[in-house]
């Protein structure tokens, strides 16, 4: 990985196109939330900043929360369509790169470049430290927001990356479970049948 040291600010036309991403991310994601707001610049900043073109996409989400929805909005990187890869490692980070290539950019939260006395509530939220006892929550959102809009990508850290992944899972072949006679795809990280290894999701 290779960090890129000048993150360019953002135009004002990118900045008109992210905010109609936004609108389309809030319908998707069912509410309008701070995690919609920045993960539309993350993936904005991402696609600027892409060493490729004419090349199909790939996508990494690096947790699970509303920085996934904005990917599949703005990219056409889905769940569905196994192009998103969600890789749960707690981080509000995320990578944009090219299937064939595999040329990507990284871009990410930097916590350090998150000024506490002037975006305090911001801080708290990356941290996890809020507590709702004097604000409610959908206040606090709002103020997340806000504090974000005025700072934007001077949070972000960009990195040129390769990504050591396969274009798609491969599809393995169809078995039958001989407990519960359902069928299901064993895979190397799920040989069995879910109900034979973890407890019953319905009662």
């Amino acid at each position: 990985m290779a960090q890129i040291k000048t993150i360019p600010a953002i135009s004002e036309t990118r900045d008109i196109t992210v905010k109609t991403a936004i609108e389309k991310t809030t319908l998707f994601h069912g509410r309008y939330a701070p995690g919609v707001v920045i993960g539309a610049y993350m993936v904005d900043l991402a696609l600027e900043l892409l060493p490729i073109s004419g090349e199909k996409l790939n996508a990494i989400a690096e947790s699970r929360v509303c920085l996934a929805d904005a990917i599949q909005i703005m990219t056409g990187c889905t769940l569905g369509n196994k192009y998103l890869h969600i890789k749960d490692h707690g981080r509000y980070a995320l990578c944009i790169y090219g299937r064939d290539s595999k040329r990507g950019i990284r871009v990410s939260i930097d916590l350090n470049k998150i000024d506490s006395q002037n975006t305090p509530v911001l801080k708290q939220f990356f941290e996890g430290s809020r507590s709702y006892a004097s604000i409610p929550r959908p206040e606090q959102q709002a103020m997340v927001t806000q504090e974000f809009l005025t700072v934007k990508r001077d949070i972000f850290k960009a990195e040129s990356v390769l990504v050591n992944l396969p274009t798609k899972p491969p599809l393995y072949a169809l078995c039958q479970c001989n407990s519960c006679g359902e069928y299901f795809r064993p895979t190397p990280t799920l040989p069995q049948c879910l109900c034979q290894t973890e407890p019953s999701l319905y009662s």
